[in-house]
């Protein structure tokens, strides 16, 4: 018995409400295989592993897609960005020479 999770972090049975995830299994598994039987085979091992991770990558892509992550969408703006960007830069520089100066903009950027 298969269980997944939803956007909201609800488990559910797989097959329960419409099968929807097994198709995905099926799918995926024949696609795979379908792939895996069409690679030529190598006879070194790091180009054969390649091989095996693109193939897999592929049919996932094609398969379920991407999500775009959309959490944050509606509050993370240019200023979020600048100001994280402004708080690393004050952190690379503190790592980089650590004198008080430094640490305390890095703390004071951090706590922006």
């Amino acid at each position: 018995m298969y269980f997944y999770y939803d956007y909201r972090g609800n488990k559910h049975i797989a097959g329960q409400e419409n099968g929807m995830l097994l198709n995905y299994k099926n799918t995926y598994e024949k696609n795979i295989v379908q792939k895996l039987n069409e690679a030529d085979p190598s006879p070194d091992i790091e180009l054969e592993w390649d091989n095996l991770k693109n193939i897999i990558y592929v049919v996932a892509y094609n398969e379920v897609g991407t999500r775009i992550n959309i959490k944050n969408a509606g509050w993370f703006d240019e200023d979020c960005r600048k100001a994280i960007k402004a708080k690393n830069e004050a952190r690379k520089k503190c790592v980089s020479q650590d004198t008080r100066t430094n640490r305390e903009e890095y703390q004071y950027k951090k706590k922006k």
